[in-house]
């Protein structure tokens, strides 16, 4: 239950104009589909996916703004995102803004946002895209998954602070899926084509 009332405080929903900044990235020339695990009132996932032909997915704790996600048109799970699992390489965009906080364990405190790439970044087709939105002390504690499955890494600076939040530096972070190699050079991330259902999405109850 403690785990639970620190996801709901760790709510820091993204400033608009770093979201109008982060969707001048993102090229979408196919229709696709994307997913944000925390996806809050559902306005990030709007933002950075603007005027695309998108599916939107979404997993949000609260109960009150997953109602709100889901009246703006995203396909919305009201649960915990650890508790929903997908398909691997589902989707074409994964947009992670984690709670900044710590896990409650016996053993180890491992920090939220390595805990929720470790579980949502296989649900990214090959050569698909990671934004991650985290403070920038903790990019050390996802490198080790990063390395191993992204290319083309960059790390971004906000030029919004937000004054909820005790941390005021964040990276947003664009990443590649690996598949073997790398092979485009072009200047904005383009994201593959693929569709999904919302059967490829599944909430499992802990009660």
């Amino acid at each position: 239950m403690r785990n639970v009332a620190r996801l709901k405080m760790g709510y820091y929903p993204l400033p608009e104009s770093e979201g109008i900044k982060i969707r001048a990235l993102l090229s979408f020339p196919l229709p696709a589909s994307v997913i944000d695990p925390c996806v809050g009132q559902g306005t990030a996932l709007h933002l950075v996916t603007g005027n695309a032909e998108v599916k939107r997915y979404g997993v949000e704790l609260d109960a009150e703004r997953s109602r709100i996600a889901t009246s703006k048109g995203i396909e919305t799970i009201h649960g915990n995102a650890f508790d929903a699992i997908a398909k691997p390489e589902s989707f074409s965009l994964l947009y992670l803004n984690p709670p900044y906080d710590s896990e409650i364990g016996s053993v180890a405190n491992r920090r939220m946002e390595r805990l929720f790439l470790d579980h949502t970044y296989r649900w990214l087709v090959p050569e698909g895209v990671l934004v991650l939105v985290i403070p920038f002390e903790r990019l050390y504690d996802c490198v080790g998954v990063l390395g191993s499955h992204f290319g083309r890494l960059s790390v971004l600076r906000m030029e919004s602070s937000l004054k909820a939040s005790p941390e005021f530096l964040r990276t947003t972070e664009c990443h590649q899926r690996l598949r073997h190699s790398w092979r485009s050079s072009s200047r904005s991330w383009q994201l593959p084509a693929i569709r999904t259902t919302m059967a490829g999405a599944e909430r499992y109850n802990s009660s």
